[in-house]
């Protein structure tokens, strides 16, 4: 393994459109030593021989290696990935999707350095998020408030551990990591299909392992295409979130406790659950979750108040 070698892994399904924008990216990055390595999960269109030219045509010095790839059906995300990591020889890895570039030259940079002076295992940052014309959008960037405002707790694994029950704070795409993270606490789960992070996390972080967090912003993120897109929910993606709810978050009562436990029960019943009930069951469940439906309603009635 060459010595503070990163691989960049570019993951790529179809819109193709965006691909050499994101390879520009990589390729003007000032990091010294860069892998690139660029797995597409069988589009059709998919020209390996096309890219790797381009890469090679355009790179810099600080490009030492390039592997294109194509798989020959779709494996969906995690295996992709998994993959990817397994050809990968860097000591760091860095995946961007293939609708996304870096947010300026010196990300990766930047990053390697935190990792190095604070031997961290995987860091992640803020992402800036933009319509499909990589625009800025009102919502600008995505910065991990509940990781700054409670820095203490994120500083505990066990206790961020919660908070990532409660929701998935950190943006995948933001996220740079040790290759040693995934020869002690395993690769990305792969009886998942497209959500790879989200399992990560709340694994790592109930193992007792640190998320570290820099305050800049890594990547600009196209918002509105790809697999978790709000305006065309992919139902493999849904499925997949409905199955770490089952697996990874209420099968911990004991790390969460009684009450955090039953809110986010009631939250996944709620949202994935609930509608698929006839009246009377829904009747019944609304009966043993009334406490928190009123403590719910409670506090949103506070904050109408106060604003």
């Amino acid at each position: 393994m060459e010595n503070n070698l990163v691989s960049v892994i570019i993951l790529s399904y179809k819109n193709l459109q965006y691909l050499k924008e994101t390879i520009d990216s990589v390729l003007s990055q000032t990091y010294s030593d860069i892998e690139i390595i660029l797995g597409d999960d069988g589009t059709e269109q998919f020209d390996t021989k096309f890219y790797e030219q381009y890469i090679n045509t355009n790179c810099k010095n600080n490009v030492k290696k390039v592997i294109a790839y194509k798989n020959p059906v779709n494996l969906g995300i995690v295996k992709n990935a998994n993959k990817a990591i397994k050809m990968s020889r860097g000591e760091y890895i860095k995946f961007i999707a293939s609708d996304d570039t870096f947010y300026s030259d010196d990300v990766l940079l930047k990053m390697i350095n935190y990792l190095n002076e604070n031997d961290a295992y995987v860091l992640t940052s803020n992402i800036l998020l933009c319509d499909s014309n990589m625009k800025k959008l009102d919502e600008a960037d995505f910065k991990i408030k509940d990781y700054q405002n409670l820095l203490p707790i994120g500083q505990n694994p066990h206790e961020f551990f919660k908070l990532l029950c409660v929701r998935d704070m950190i943006a995948a795409p933001s996220v740079m990591f040790n290759k040693d993270l995934f020869d002690k606490y395993g690769y990305f789960n792969e009886k998942y299909k497209l959500v790879e992070d989200w399992p990560m996390w709340l694994k790592i972080s109930r193992s007792g392992c640190k998320i570290h967090y820099l305050d800049i912003i890594s990547v600009k993120y196209r918002s509105e295409v790809g697999v978790s897109s709000a305006r065309t929910p992919n139902p493999i993606f849904i499925k997949d979130i409905i199955r770490c709810y089952e697996d990874e978050i209420l099968p911990h009562k004991s790390e969460l406790g009684y009450w955090l436990h039953k809110k986010i029960k009631w939250k996944y019943i709620r949202t994935y659950r609930l509608s698929q009930y006839n009246v009377i069951k829904k009747l019944i469940v609304r009966l043993i979750n009334i406490d928190v439906i009123l403590a719910n309603r409670i506090k949103r009635l506070m904050i109408h108040e106060k604003n």
